[in-house]
């Protein structure tokens, strides 16, 4: 089956990290979606880092990744920044819903419909992509809460049974990562 990756303009790769999920995706056709960690971003995906150097962020991500070979974590959304999926998945899910506009929120929206699908969704844990994190939207930080505000109201209108579950805050994320370990 074909894979597809969505991937930012403001990410740098790991060697072996797109070959990774796609694997992932190609060894398990039951599965949704996949992702990667990073040191940007709201949810589970998060590595924190020491530093904001991108080359020492590749450094500790480096013994992070060598510490998870194979750890994969069952997830109810992954962020966009990087994410991999079948072809197959695109057709029964259909494209992102472009009414959430110049972003946030139309990852979640298409996780809940991957998950209404009865797939899985994971986070690689021996996969890093760095990510500069909200280079489109840190210049208007006003702007960039009333547009996520607006999206959340989207995302809520047009999911009106999602659960607290789905709209997941950084904090519980990680309780869920420590679960997952205990």
């Amino acid at each position: 089956s074909e894979v597809l990756i969505l991937l930012n303009s403001d990410t740098f790769v790991s060697p072996g990290s797109l070959r990774k999920l796609i694997n992932a995706i190609k060894n398990n056709p039951d599965w949704g979606a996949v992702g990667p960690m990073t040191n940007a971003v709201g949810n589970e995906q998060l590595l924190l880092c020491n530093t904001n150097d991108k080359n020492e962020i590749f450094k500790e991500s480096e013994k992070w990744l060598k510490a998870s070979v194979d750890s994969k974590i069952a997830t109810n959304q992954l962020s966009f920044f990087c994410v991999a999926f079948s072809r197959n998945t695109l057709n029964e899910v259909g494209y992102l819903d472009e009414s959430f506009g110049l972003g946030y929120y139309e990852d979640v929206d298409f996780c809940i419909r991957i998950r209404n699908l009865q797939r899985k969704i994971y986070l690689l844990e021996d996969v890093f992509v760095y990510h500069r994190g909200s280079s489109s939207f840190s210049k208007v930080p006003q702007k960039t809460k009333e547009l996520m505000k607006a999206n959340r109201k989207k995302l809520l209108i047009k999911h009106p049974d999602i659960c607290a579950d789905d709209l997941i805050h950084l904090r519980e994320a990680n309780f869920r990562v420590m679960k997952h370990y205990i």
